[in-house]
């Protein structure tokens, strides 16, 4: 087994106890309030298990349902059990079709990451158990979601942790992007209809960021008002979608804006 699946196994068997017994996901695991500037082995709070969420729900599904196909051939037993859980956790999700939110209670300062809307996170569920079970069912949800998210205007590739379409893009492009854009036809009409509306998608981003990153003297991606608390995490996501839209359209300017991206975070070094 690679070591970063090693690492990323164990993060993930820790996931495992975030369920309950009816499917459902806690939203976070955390004390009350934020630690002081200590190190881990010397925080002493008490942590606190907080109430499920849908959103959690529905993140927990789609991570669950890729570790499956990611460990069958290294972690047999690990594999089953992952799409075991996240098939309850989908299961508990068609029980609860309402939006189930979180919001921190009185006294705790920890991260909320609240949300409004958990239809991108089921957008993503309902793609990577679509893939590792290759039941269409789940096919023709991600399909109504799309389409409806689309509708409404939502930014259909987005990698942020409010909005994971993005995932659902590269789950449902997944062997065109290791091929290097490469379509093999083999795919369904319905699915050959989604992987064009994100292939579409990913294009149509990609040139909105080139376009944006010429308007900064650093090349930065970013809009004045994205200067803020986490916009490296935007200007990451960023070279992502710039990065998956060379694979899928091998277009210089794609990687060149995407490397642009990273000279911004890591700086450049110039010749003397």
């Amino acid at each position: 087994m690679p070591d970063i699946l090693n690492e990323c196994l164990y993060e993930l068997k820790w996931l495992l106890k975030m369920q309950m017994k009816d499917g459902s996901v806690c939203h976070k695991l955390t004390s009350m309030r934020h630690a002081n500037f200590v190190m881990p082995s010397e925080d002493k709070r008490q942590f606190i298990l907080f109430p499920p969420s849908s959103m959690a729900a529905a993140d927990f599904a789609a991570v669950m349902a890729l570790a499956s196909r990611v460990y069958a051939v290294y972690e047999a037993d690990f594999s089953r059990t992952a799409l075991e859980a996240a098939r309850r956790a989908w299961t508990w999700l068609e029980d609860h079709p309402g939006f189930i939110g979180f919001e921190n209670p009185e006294g705790c300062n920890t991260g909320g990451y609240e949300d409004t809307d958990d239809r991108d996170e089921r957008l993503w569920a309902a793609a990577e158990l679509y893939r590792a079970t290759a039941d269409e069912t789940y096919l023709e949800e991600a399909e109504r979601l799309y389409a409806v998210l689309e509708q409404e205007g939502k930014d259909m590739v987005s990698m942020g942790w409010g909005n994971v379409t993005g995932f659902a893009g590269w789950c449902m492009l997944e062997e065109s992007l290791c091929r290097g854009g490469e379509r093999h036809g083999t795919e369904g009409r319905q699915e050959a209809e989604l992987q064009q509306k994100y292939r579409a998608a990913f294009a149509a981003e990609a040139d909105r960021i080139t376009a944006l990153s010429r308007k900064s003297g650093y090349g930065a991606a970013l809009e004045a008002r994205e200067y803020e608390w986490g916009s490296n995490m935007i200007i990451l996501n960023r070279a992502m979608i710039l990065g998956t839209a060379y694979r899928l359209v091998p277009e210089d300017r794609y990687i060149k804006c995407a490397a642009g991206q990273m000279d911004y975070i890591l700086g450049v070094l110039f010749p003397e």
